[in-house]
């Protein structure tokens, strides 16, 4: 039996996931139908879609129950339906990932879930990596020593994560960031934390805090924006390092794309009978 999904927010990202559908790689699914705020932007996706529902509120989708809803929305809109939708069992895939930079919502979101036999699928968009990311802090966390075949303990289990972005200054402007310099020449705008960095720019490093979900934790994933003039996209290194490992995930994307067909990618591994972690 074929698993049902719902969007929310119907602008680029989203109509990504609906193009996908039509386009028949998502086989394995049934869209129900979407939700915005905008009407037009609803109608504009199902046509894109071929099918589905025009949902008039959050409400009324989350009781559709569908199996998972995708979100392409915002930081606010996510953080204020998820819990909503985790009570009904309905498991969320959402672009939003600063939400969970909120300590309290995180764990909301993450006890609601378990409760009610939901999930939340963290896709990895712009930083990838996870799996390297995740592994390399179990590693740290698990405090033996790797080169001993029986694990001996090890007395060193820190390990360190630093996300990296390049962009070009425009994201930044009308940020307390932002400074004349930027306009002209190449400066490190924010040093800091994940955490810190969500609170300065919610729309802007989502990925630095996915990168933190599977490492450090936004308190602990050390975070610098960098803008360059006349920069075109991102570009996001990850850096994760223990004791004898050093591991390193660059990408760069000219176009945020990468985050819906990210979307669409881990729904085809769930639905596939083999996953690649």
């Amino acid at each position: 039996m074929k698993k049902t999904f719902g969007i929310l927010g119907c602008g680029f990202l989203g109509s990504i996931v609906a193009t996908a559908y039509q386009r028949g790689f998502l086989d394995e699914y049934d869209f129900i139908g979407a939700y915005s705020h905008n009407e037009a932007d609803i109608d504009r996706l199902l046509s894109v879609a071929g099918e589905g529902k025009a949902f008039t509120s959050v409400d009324a989708i989350i009781d559709a129950k569908p199996d998972m809803l995708i979100e392409t929305a915002s930081v606010a809109f996510f953080k204020s339906m998820a819990v909503q939708a985790l009570e009904q069992g309905i498991s969320l895939i959402p672009l939003s990932i600063g939400s969970f930079a909120d300590k309290a919502f995180y764990d909301e979101a993450m006890q609601t879930a378990q409760a009610n036999h939901a999930k939340i699928y963290i896709p990895s968009g712009a930083v990838g990596g996870f799996d390297v990311l995740q592994t390399v802090s179990l590693m740290a966390e698990a405090g033996v020593d790797h080169n001993h075949p029986f694990g001996r303990e090890n007395e060193v289990t820190d390990h360190k994560t630093e996300v990296h972005t390049h962009k070009n200054p425009g994201p930044i402007m009308g940020t307390k960031l932002f400074s004349d310099e930027v306009i002209s020449q190449m400066k490190t705008v924010f040093d800091g934390t994940a955490e810190e960095a969500i609170e300065i720019l919610p729309t802007q490093v989502n990925v630095m805090v996915a990168a933190a979900l599977a490492s450090s934790g936004p308190e602990q994933t050390g975070a610098k924006i960098t803008t360059v003039p006349g920069f075109v996209g991102d570009d996001h290194r990850t850096v994760i390092e223990t004791h004898g490992i050093r591991g390193v995930v660059d990408i760069y994307s000219s176009t945020s794309a990468i985050a819906g067909w990210s979307i669409v990618a881990l729904m085809r591994n769930l639905a596939s009978p083999m996953e690649f972690f």
